[in-house]
């Protein structure tokens, strides 16, 4: 069985996107995600408590071009990407750090909460996983759900 990498993420952003290009002028898009979840309250207590997720992002090339006007701080956002994790020596101690590296970035909400459609979908070149044969599509009409009437009570459990 081979390795998996794979990451898929929603949550908002913690500042604007940062556009930067390297010496050879591949441009690079970093931003900052939060994801949160609420868990419920333990036992003996009634409170509800919220734990927040800080990740990095970081995206590259037309992906990073093209998003880069719409990541502005507050907008929820999909991500999908790959795990990368960089190493390195500083003051004599070795450091690390592990971020999302985006393959794809949709925008679902502006911060007021309404959806943002025109923003959503990927740069021009698909990741490797979008090459599968997509499923056929639905057909618009469908038939509407049964009455529950109409279904039998003796369900065994």
């Amino acid at each position: 069985m081979s390795d998996l990498n794979r990451v898929v993420i929603i949550g908002r952003l913690t500042r604007d996107g940062e556009l930067k290009y390297t010496n050879g002028g591949k441009a690079c898009l970093n931003l900052g995600v939060a994801c949160g979840r609420t868990l419920p309250p333990r036992e003996g207590s009634t409170e509800w408590k919220t734990e927040t997720s800080f990740f990095d992002v970081t995206a590259w090339g037309k992906l990073a071009e093209s998003k880069h006007p719409h990541m502005t701080k507050g907008k929820l956002i999909g991500i999908e990407g790959r795990l990368q994790q960089d190493r390195w020596e500083q003051d004599g101690q070795q450091r690390s750090k592990v971020y999302i590296v985006a393959e794809s970035i949709q925008v679902l909400a502006d911060p007021k909460g309404s959806a943002s459609p025109q923003d959503s979908g990927q740069a021009s070149a698909p990741p490797e996983s979008a090459t599968r044969a997509a499923p056929a599509s639905r057909p618009a009409s469908r038939k509407p759900a049964a009455p529950a009437e109409e279904f039998e009570d003796d369900i065994p459990f």
